[in-house]
């Protein structure tokens, strides 16, 4: 994961920056009363290196990102992470989704 995901992701938006918007927590009833921890925000940088065959646009963009962990016995066993990859291709300039 650090090689393949965090590495270039640092390489691509420097100086990278986190920003945390939102945090929650809580006991989820309906799976086997799980705990879970979540934390959505940004990660900030200047866009001056291709991620993941996107190409720059050498300015500030805010990759929306949104990280879920499971708990048990307060260690964490279980971890996501969600990236708004769509949403920087259009702080690109670049409409992928066609027209309906």
């Amino acid at each position: 994961m650090a090689d393949e995901f965090w590495k270039p992701l640092r390489n691509s938006l420097a100086p990278i920056q986190r920003r945390q918007d939102i945090f929650i927590a809580g006991i989820n009833d309906v799976d086997k009363n799980t705990e879970w921890v979540c934390s959505m925000g940004h990660l900030m940088g200047l866009f001056d290196n291709d991620w993941l065959g996107i190409k720059p646009n050498y300015k500030m963009v805010n990759l929306k990102c949104c990280e879920i962990h499971e708990l048990k016995n307060d260690k964490i066993i279980e971890s996501h992470i969600l990236i708004d990859l769509l949403d920087l291709i259009f702080q690109t300039g670049i409409n992928p989704i066609h027209k309906s």
